[in-house]
């Protein structure tokens, strides 16, 4: 082959890498997408999970949260105690305002037909009427060089050799002319002078009674702001104590707070949920790193091939005969092969997604044994750290149960799931598996 055909040939790889690229940069999208539900999703969940524990906001139900769930949040800043001293500040903050004069005479001077809107009103067209007469002047040619320069005016510096100097003495001739007027300095400036003047005053008048106004609104926003808090004071309270909560059980030990609320069953099927929207997060945070990796092989290939086809195309290598050809079957094989992994990401994050059997398996179980459960197989090059795993626990995967899937149309993926009781005999077997 001479140096055109085999570049042509190199081309054509590099479109079919570069669609590849194109499909994996999709995936990737949609599981880095997919990793922030699943976050949310954790997050609402831990949050339901701290509604659960402070039900109510109580002594009682505060230190069931330190003694059963380990968190000291509560004794070191006590709601019950910050409550009362917010709604005392809350108070004394209403009725300060209530007692300002500005407050009583709001609708007199910032309503619909208050004192204050109807002069800000008054302002604002006696500044846009005195704007619109300077935009007169301001609107020539030059005019607003002939004010910077003071043209016709004692401050006036520019001399005759200067090259400005006789396209601004033009531009004076051209205003005059424009306006009528038969002298810049003696006719123009008083006029535009006594405009801009009364311009810049009413300016500042609207200023004024737009802080004036602004001033008024931001009391009585304030007012309602603590009146509305003060009357729901209890409920946000106790939303912040869920929150807070919420946050902690996030990154809590969930097998650890499972032993420990074994008689609640509510509790326990909300922390098992919340390891394994864990266990997802990792798992799709993973396959994110393997889409990473080949899209990093794909785009290199791709620009090695365009490359090496922008020299063979040039005319010393046109027409030359091509002696070591390069290994195009392989580099067709690697971009099927990120094809085919675009689509098996698919299926992964498809199917982790799916995944919400979250009981039926120990919260203190790894990513990679909820891996197992979720997908129906132990993890491949898509999760590189995860299949390093496997590999060095082999025995897991042996535990492992084939049934019919209950999801049709995957054959790429070995079908079954994963009996909680037999990856638990497995562990047992293996002994520390960390």
């Amino acid at each position: 082959m001479v140096g055109h055909q085999v570049a042509e040939a190199l081309q054509g790889v590099a479109e079919e890498a570069g669609d590849a690229a194109m499909r994996l940069k999709d995936e990737r999208r949609l599981t880095a997408a997919a990793v922030e539900q699943v976050g949310t999703q954790r997050s609402r969940d831990a949050v339901e999970l701290a509604s659960h524990i402070v039900s109510e906001l109580s002594p009682e139900r505060l230190a069931i949260a330190k003694t059963k769930y380990a968190y000291g949040g509560f004794e070191r800043r006590d709601p019950l105690k910050a409550m009362p001293k917010e709604a005392s500040t809350l108070a004394h903050e209403v009725t300060r305002i209530q007692q300002d004069e500005r407050y009583q005479r709001r609708e007199a001077l910032v309503g619909p037909y208050g004192s204050v809107t109807r002069s800000l009103e008054e302002a604002v067209d006696h500044y846009n009427n005195w704007h619109d007469e300077c935009l007169k002047f301001e609107a020539l040619e030059g005019f607003l060089e002939l004010i910077a320069t003071g043209y016709d005016t004692p401050e006036f510096t520019l001399r005759w050799w200067d090259a400005a100097y006789w396209r601004v003495w033009s531009n004076g001739d051209k205003v005059c002319a424009a306006l009528g007027l038969a002298d810049f300095g003696d006719d123009v400036l008083p006029v535009y002078n006594r405009a801009h003047a009364s311009m810049t005053q009413w300016h500042g008048e609207v200023k004024r009674f737009t802080a004036e106004r602004d001033a008024v609104l931001a009391l009585v926003r304030r007012h309602d702001e603590a009146t509305a808090r003060l009357q729901r004071l209890p409920e946000l309270y106790l939303d912040e104590c869920r929150r807070a909560l919420g946050k902690h059980l996030e990154q809590a030990d969930p097998a650890l707070l499972e032993s420990w609320n074994e008689d609640d069953r509510v509790a326990c099927a909300l922390l098992r949920r919340i390891a394994g929207l864990k266990a997802k997060v990792d798992i799709l945070s993973q396959l994110l790193l393997g889409l990473d990796e080949l899209l990093g092989r794909v785009g290199e290939l791709g620009g090695r091939c365009t490359t090496q086809a922008a020299k063979l195309l040039r005319p010393k290598k046109y027409h030359a005969i091509v002696e070591r050809l390069p290994k195009l079957e392989k580099m067709a094989k690697t971009i099927t092969k990120a094809k085919e992994a675009a689509q098996k990401a698919a299926k992964l994050r498809d199917r982790v997604l799916r995944f919400n059997d979250y009981e039926r398996f120990p919260s203190g179980d790894s990513p990679e044994l909820w891996y197992l459960l979720m997908v129906g197989q132990r993890a491949t090059a898509l999760t590189p750290q995860l299949a390093d795993w496997y590999d060095r626990h082999p025995k897991v995967v042996e535990t492992f149960v084939p049934v019919e899937s209950t999801v049709s149309g995957d054959d790429d993926f070995v079908q079954g799931v994963v009996v909680g009781h037999v990856v638990s005999r497995a562990l047992n077997d293996l002994g520390d598996v960390s």
